[in-house]
C-alpha cells in the first residue's frame, strides 16, 4: 500500500480527476469519498462488536476513492484479526 501511494505521478494523475460532489444518489465508497459518512455496516451489531468505524474522505475525486479503498483494505484486515479468523 505504501509503494502504491508513492507511485510517481499517481497522485498527480488522479487528484482532482473525476470529482463528485456529495449527493443523495451516491452510495458506497463513492459517497464516502465525498464526505458522506453513511455506511450500512455502521448499524450492524457484528461490525460494531469488532470495532468498525465508517471511513470517509472529503475530496470526492479519483485519488480520494483510491485512498479510501486502501484504507478499507487495511481496516478489513483489522476486522478479520479482531474476529480471530487470522493472526497477522
Amino acid at each position: 500500500m505504501r509503494r502504491l501511494k508513492k507511485t510517481p505521478l499517481l497522485k498527480a494523475r488522479t487528484s482532482g480527476i473525476g470529482h463528485l460532489a456529495d449527493s443523495d444518489i451516491l452510495c458506497g465508497i463513492v459517497a464516502r469519498s465525498t464526505g458522506i459518512k453513511k455506511d450500512v455496516r455502521s448499524d450492524d451489531e457484528h461490525y460494531i462488536s469488532l470495532g468498525f468505524k465508517a471511513l470517509h474522505r472529503n475530496e470526492g475525486d479519483a485519488w480520494a476513492r483510491l485512498q479510501l479503498r486502501l484504507d478499507e483494505m487495511r481496516q478489513s484486515l483489522s476486522l478479520i484479526e479482531a474476529a480471530g479468523a487470522i493472526e497477522l
